[in-house]
């Protein structure tokens, strides 16, 4: 069926609303963060001022700051000359924040970092690079400014207290120098000018000029500056010239380098106001505000009467101003504290007489310029104002417990009063006294309480050598004892067995080595040797057996025809001299050149220089007991010799024209195995011919037979003809100490064995063919 369709027509009805898109949105955003950005410019770009600098060093545009109490308020936007090219015209922009602050009064100045001895200022310059200073002020508003050469002058109300004192001269104070109340810093110095013209403190007669020191204190000590407040420079040197010498007085290291100021307030004052002024005076004696306390010297050696600190703790809190001598020839004088010292004046308390000291620990210049210095130790008890003065050496002995012994030594080793006694490099005591007597000098010593448990009956006392230099073949090598020791120098202690109470008396060794083997007073001579020429020896050179070092040579006396040197041996190597003894000069150096190469072998250094004696003992060696024995000047002359002494070796005489380079102890040689050595050079009957004496070892004698050949072996043979030059060599040994060599040629029968004191002739040249000779020679 058939769908039909309506007839009535359909018409649409259309509706249009008005509406406004977001994308319109967009650029009333865009506009809103421009006009931000606009007004956020404006705002930090602030006011714009013009600053005159003499010198615009370390200033960079754009980089620069302006800060106010460490605060960025600005920041440098140009720096140019300006027309007339006198000034540095410096463009800035401050903060609108602070744009009221810019008025007549306000300055401006450059803080660089900078170093001197009284310390280190602008350090946040020094990390951060160079800035502008701005100290607001009042007056009219301006843009254009002229920058200050320094600092200003401290106006922030902060709760410090500014007070300026008067003086004739500056001193040793600088900026930055320290001000103390009762040893403590309160303040410092900020500032100081040439005054303008001499004036009149109020309520004061006095006229003031010279200097004005504008000093700034704390806030949390601001009350204890009173309205008659007294102020004097401690700063740490002065010095007077005078017909009794140079006087020099010192402070401690800090004052020495920056100067300082102490002050004293009443306590009933009212509190000082506001840049109040004071007059600085030179030292507290003349501020009329110490303390007297009488006291009893021991001697009044490099006392000054205004000049000898009283030291606590490295500070001076007090002057000696006078010194008397009293009918009964004692000594007394008046002492003048500070009065923040007062309470440590008791009964307790002790003050010592110090005398200079050199010390690396603690450099103390005071001590060493100024002479003798008081020194303060408190302790408890009443208040008292007389003490009686007590030298530093004999402070020691007013301590419970001390131990006092006497040191008996045969000189004074350079050992004075006051000297220390160490053990492990720790002070246990000094010395308080010496003094002659008929068997030396004796000291007198004292060991501390806490250490008296150290010293024992067998313990021993040396002097510190300070330092010790053994030159050996690799170096120098140095031991000794620290820098200070070496100053200090003393005695050592040397504990022993921890066994025994403590004697009274003990021996003082010349050094540790001389303890350790007993050896007080001069070292004892254990034999003496004798020698025909001086030997390469000297007092001190090391006896030595076998390379090890056994004893020294104590002295060496001429005599009309020889030389005598007295030698010490070791008690506990004594044992090793026998009848069999022989003795040799020690050279530098033995060199050995061979087929195999060369070989030195070089001894230390200080045998080098100071040469050395070495002993041994030979089998069949036998001494004249009732003649001291005799030193040779090498080890092969003293083996030959000692060779030569055997009966059993067979003798044999050689007959040359001269002797050239052969000596005792040269060796002969059988195809360059030592088989003997020359036993002594004589002079032929008519004397025309030199006669050597050989002696063969019984091992080799069956060698040399009665048509043997003889000849000098020296090592090199330089022979030239027509034809051209030869060179003929030997050993490096036989080119050092000579030799003789021979060889037996071949015969049928052998000739038979050569007799005693037979008679042979030295050539000078081997013979031609030796070495083909090839002779058998049986060993029995």
């Amino acid at each position: 069926m058939q769908q039909e369709t309506p007839n009535t027509p359909i018409k649409a009805q259309i509706k249009h609303k008005s509406r406004i898109s977001p994308f319109w949105l967009l650029p009333f955003i865009a506009l809103l963060i421009a006009g931000g950005l606009v007004y956020n410019n404006w705002q930090q770009r602030g006011t714009e001022v013009t600053i005159d600098f003499q010198s615009a060093a370390g200033i960079v545009a754009g980089r620069t700051p302006i800060r106010y109490q460490g605060v960025d308020v600005g920041v440098v936007q140009s720096v140019n000359l300006n027309q007339n090219l006198s000034n540095i015209e410096v463009k800035a922009n401050i903060k609108n924040d602070l744009k009221n602050a810019l008025r007549s009064g306000t300055q401006f100045w450059l803080v660089t970092p900078k170093a001197s001895l009284a310390g280190v200022s602008g350090l946040d310059a020094l990390v951060g690079g160079n800035y502008i200073g701005i100290m607001p002020g009042s007056g009219k508003l301006q843009t254009h400014f002229t920058a200050l050469d320094t600092q200003p002058k401290f106006h922030q109300n902060t709760g410090e207290l500014m007070v300026h004192l008067y003086a004739d001269d500056l001193g040793s104070l600088n900026t930055g120098s320290l001000v103390y109340y009762r040893k403590i810093p309160v303040g410092k110095v900020y500032d100081y000018n040439i005054a303008p013209q001499p004036h009149y403190q109020q309520g004061n007669d006095q006229k003031h000029g010279g200097v004005i020191i504008d000093v700034l204190i704390d806030r949390r000590f601001a009350k204890l500056v009173k309205s008659e407040s007294r102020f004097w420079n401690v700063s740490g040197f002065k010095g007077t010239l005078s017909l009794n010498g140079l006087s020099v007085q010192m402070e401690n290291m800090s004052a020495l380098v920056n100067g300082a100021i102490a002050f004293d307030s009443p306590p009933h004052s009212s509190n000082a106001g506001m840049d109040q002024q004071f007059q600085l005076y030179d030292d507290l004696a003349q501020s009329q505000r110490g303390v007297s306390i009488t006291l009893d010297l021991p001697n009044a050696n490099n006392l000054n009467e205004g000049r000898t600190p009283l030291i606590y703790q490295g500070l001076q809190v007090g002057t000696l101003t006078t010194v008397t001598l009293q009918a009964d020839n004692k000594i007394t004088g008046e002492l003048t504290i500070d009065p923040s010292v007062v309470d440590l004046m008791r009964s307790g308390s002790r003050i010592e007489m110090r005398s200079p000291r050199i010390s690396f620990n603690e450099i103390k210049l005071s001590e060493i310029l100024t002479g003798n210095t008081l020194e303060l130790f408190p302790g408890g008890g009443e208040l008292q104002k007389h003490f009686t003065v007590l030298d530093s050496i004999s402070s020691l002995l007013q301590q419970p417990n001390v131990l006092q012994l006497q040191l008996n030594a045969p000189q004074s080793y350079g050992i004075d009063v006051g000297q220390p006694i160490t053990l492990n490099g720790i002070k246990i005591g000094q010395i308080l006294s010496r003094r002659l007597n008929n068997k030396g000098v004796m000291f007198t010593a004292a060991i501390e309480a806490a250490y008296r448990h150290l010293v024992h009956q067998d313990s021993k006392f040396a002097v510190n050598s300070r330092i010790s230099v053994k030159l050996g073949f690799n170096g120098i090598d140095i031991e000794g004892a620290s820098a200070q020791e070496w100053i200090d120098g003393g005695i050592l202690l040397l504990p022993g067995s921890n066994s025994g109470k403590p004697l009274k008396q003990y021996l003082l060794y010349g050094s540790v080595s001389k303890a350790q083997q007993g050896l007080f007073g001069a070292t004892p001579i254990t034999l003496t040797l004798v020698a025909n020429s001086l030997p390469d020896v000297q007092t001190g050179s090391v006896v030595l057996y076998r390379k090890f070092q056994v004893g020294e040579i104590v002295n060496i006396r001429p005599k009309a025809e020889q030389f005598e040197v007295d030698v010490y041996i070791q008690p506990q190597y004594r044992n090793l001299l026998t009848d069999n003894s022989i003795f040799w000069t020690e050279g530098g150096a033995k060199i050995q050149l061979d087929t195999s190469g060369l070989n030195i072998q070089a001894s230390p250094l200080n045998r080098v220089l100071k040469g050395a004696i070495s002993f041994d003992n030979l089998a069949g060696i036998t001494t004249n007991k009732s003649a001291k024995p005799l030193l040779y000047i090498s080890e092969s002359v003293a083996r030959a010799r000692a060779v030569n002494q055997a009966t059993e070796g067979l003798i044999i005489v050689l007959d040359t024209v001269e002797a050239g380079s052969l000596q005792v102890g040269t060796p002969l040689l059988f195809r360059g195995i030592e088989v003997g050595t020359v036993r002594a050079l004589n002079l032929g009957g008519m004397s025309d011919r030199v006669q050597i004496t050989l002696c063969i070892s019984p091992k080799y004698q069956h060698l040399v037979r009665q048509n043997s050949v003889f000849w000098l072996a020296s090592g090199y043979n330089l022979e030239f003809g027509l034809t051209g030059g030869v060179l003929k060599s030997g050993t490096f040994g036989q080119f050092i100490r000579g030799g003789i060599a021979f060889a037996t040629p071949p015969t049928v029968p052998l000739a038979p064995k050569a007799q005693v004191n037979q008679h042979f002739l030295l050539n000078t040249e081997a013979p031609k063919g030796w070495k083909n000779w090839g002779t058998a020679i049986p060993t029995l």
